[in-house]
């Protein structure tokens, strides 16, 4: 019995070594938060970490440098009960929402593509993965919530006049951009209220869904700009 005992131990010893010699444990590949202040930790890490990035979520909030004098801001996602997954970029100064990019964290990505639809048998890369996604439409920042959608940057929310009336979403019709912003991002598309807007006009024909999330942020600062 006593060999039987040291063999279990010596087994056991083994395993942990081999654990840590490969920086990898049971729970490596788990993508969500052990309680709620480890995930706002995270969030507000993230920040401070990723200089760069101008839009960032881990599903249950979503945030930017758009607030007061580009501090912080963040959203709420519509249902407070969601569940916080890994933080992870959405979108980085002078790009369009493009997730987090395939250098991330595979915990990132992961996160990620937490909402996408993709056929079992799927194989590819993550710009492939990416472009096939078929986003769930009950995801949280879908574009489709006022409460997630609101923002300073904006005075009036309209409803689009999409090709399928079943499936309108929110754009920003009367805005109030800072002046130390060049370009703002993640208003939706439409007439604008003071018809100046180069949109006067246009009805949207854009598919919501093709972007993973939906959040305003500055695409670059008028001094990066300069």
């Amino acid at each position: 019995m006593a060999n039987w005992t040291n063999l279990l131990l010596a087994a056991s010893a083994c395993l942990a070594l081999l654990s840590c010699a490969t920086g990898k444990t049971s729970s490596s590949d788990d993508i969500y938060y052990s309680s709620q202040q480890e995930a706002d930790a995270a969030l507000a890490a993230f920040d401070k970490d990723n200089p760069k990035c101008q839009l960032w979520t881990n599903w249950q909030k979503m945030c930017s440098r758009t607030g007061l004098d580009g501090q912080i801001h963040c959203n709420k996602a519509d249902m407070p009960s969601e569940k916080p997954s890994a933080t992870f970029c959405v979108a980085k100064s002078d790009e369009q929402f493009s997730g987090p990019g395939a250098d991330a964290t595979s915990r990132e990505i992961s996160s990620f593509f937490r909402f996408c639809v993709v056929p079992p048998d799927f194989e590819g890369s993550y710009e492939e993965k990416r472009d096939a996604c078929s986003w769930d439409k009950s995801r949280p920042f879908a574009g489709r919530s006022l409460t997630e959608l609101s923002h300073p940057w904006c005075n009036t929310w309209r409803l689009s006049k999409a090709v399928d009336e079943t499936d309108r979403y929110f754009y920003c019709s009367r805005r109030d951009i800072p002046k130390w912003c060049a370009h703002a991002d993640g208003m939706g598309y439409g007439v604008q209220d003071d018809h100046t807007t180069l949109n006067v006009g246009i009805y949207t024909i854009l598919n919501r869904d093709a972007l993973p999330l939906n959040g305003i942020y500055c695409r670059w600062r008028k001094l990066d700009a300069e």
